[in-house]
């Protein structure tokens, strides 16, 4: 789960609800350089990413819409680099996404391909 509350923090959270694995804040001292925000267009959708790093891993979260013949079609989830390599790629089962406040209040930083496929 990653939610920007109304106080402007930025935050992931990973696991369940009684034991957290992973979890990464933007609050005090890290406000606007933890969470990392860039996107790209395509005819008829596009793909936006929030990326962080933690313990020498960088993860990108990501959301894509691509408009195929039958209506668009819409993708999210996760993927996961240890150093310059893919480690994973979870895919979310339900409608996750970026929310538009991403697209103007987290620092921008130039779009580069996860392959999210």
């Amino acid at each position: 789960m990653c939610e920007a509350k109304e106080t402007g923090v930025v935050y992931y959270r990973n696991g369940a609800t009684n034991k957290i694995n992973l979890e990464v804040s933007d609050s005090d001292a890290g406000k606007g350089k933890v969470f990392y925000f860039s996107n790209t267009p395509y005819a008829g959708g596009g793909e936006a990413h929030l990326r962080f790093s933690k313990s020498g891993f960088t993860y990108y979260l990501y959301d894509k819409t691509i408009m195929a013949e039958d209506g668009p079609t819409f993708s999210a989830g996760i993927v996961v680099y240890k150093g310059k390599r893919k480690i994973s790629n979870l895919v979310c089962g339900n409608d996750a996404s970026i929310h538009q406040n991403a697209y103007h209040n987290i620092t921008k930083e130039r779009y580069r391909s996860i392959g999210s496929k």
